[in-house]
């Protein structure tokens, strides 16, 4: 595996006078190491999600390895605040060597569903269910079960959950298993399915809905925080998700809880159940202060920055036209 990573690597930084590498790459980044000692080249990771807990649960012997190739004369693109304290605090990498760039992504779902979102959002009722919404793959990873033992703990009559999505074509069984098991029949009466949704269809419902609930196991940046967000929805999120420190003010646009934690999320849920004066102002917050284009304007200007400190050392300068 390592011999044609090295062979395209080779061919790559030949050609450039900087080599940019978009995550923690296995075989790839071990080749750009060799080669950047080899020609002197300049190397930038650029990586969106590292959060500190995810990080120090790996094996000892992949930490240590990590270490070792993060250390190099490297400089880092770092996306999230999470992966900013990960890269000091546990790989050692100096603040000097560290830009910190706001991951903001340019996908043409969630422009289209800001496009959707019109003016004004639906207003909560001061009293009756909760409405959550659920929207993703569902998959193991974005934990859909733990949302359900969650849910299992409350009064069935104080929330109405729906979940909009499908599982992925080559692994339906852990939605097959979920909707036969014991915690999804004992709410069952409480759940709306929506399977998938068009555009038009998932702005509607994001209109209809109170909370988003993103109970995810491991999520790098899903757009359904930034979409749900755009149409005023506070978000519960967990510590696994990279989107989630970076958008969610604790309290104030929503909740972020340990992930797989049942009892922190049915916690976090209850609290807006209990306090509709709470939730209303968290919408009306949102919908006065959500701007997706200045977190662009910052990420486009500190990587632009960076490429130019490091390109201005061979005479050469980055253009962003």
């Amino acid at each position: 595996m390592l011999a044609p990573c090295a062979g395209t690597v080779k061919r790559a930084v030949g050609d450039c006078d900087l080599v940019m590498v978009l995550g923690l790459l296995g075989a790839p980044l071990v080749s750009l190491q060799l080669w950047r000692m080899v020609h002197g080249k300049p190397v930038v990771v650029v990586t969106q999600m590292m959060p500190k807990e995810l990080e120090s649960g790996r094996p000892r012997w992949l930490r240590l390895v990590k270490r070792v190739l993060l250390g190099r004369r490297l400089d880092y693109v770092a996306q999230t605040r999470a992966t900013v304290e990960t890269l000091r605090h546990l790989y050692s990498i100096p603040v000097d060597r560290i830009t910190y760039a706001p991951f903001t992504p340019a996908l043409q779902t969630s422009g289209e569903m800001v496009n959707l979102r019109g003016s004004g959002c639906v207003r909560i009722a001061p009293k009756g269910e909760l409405r959550l919404l659920f929207v993703g793959t569902l998959h193991h990873l974005k934990g859909l079960d733990v949302l359900l033992e969650a849910l299992g703990q409350l009064q069935a009559e104080r929330f109405q959950l729906t979940i909009a999505g499908v599982p992925p074509v080559d692994e339906p069984q852990y939605w097959e298993e979920l909707r036969r098991s014991e915690r999804y029949r004992a709410i069952e009466g409480r759940i709306h399915y929506a399977g998938h949704l068009n555009p038009h269809e998932l702005a509607a419902v994001y209109r209809e809905h109170d909370v988003l609930v993103h109970p995810t196991r491991k999520d790098v940046w899903p757009k359904v925080i930034e979409e749900a967000m755009s149409f005023g929805l506070p978000v519960i999120t967990t510590t696994h998700c990279g989107s989630g420190a970076e958008l969610v003010k604790e309290g104030k646009t929503g909740f972020i809880v340990r992930a797989g934690d049942a009892l922190a999320l049915r916690g976090a849920i209850e609290k807006l159940v209990e306090d509709r004066k709470r939730l209303a102002g968290m919408r009306g917050y949102l919908e006065h202060h959500w701007d997706r284009s200045a977190r662009r304007a910052e990420e486009t200007r500190q990587i632009s920055g960076l490429l130019n400190r490091i390109l201005a050392t061979a005479g050469g300068r980055w253009r962003t036209n």
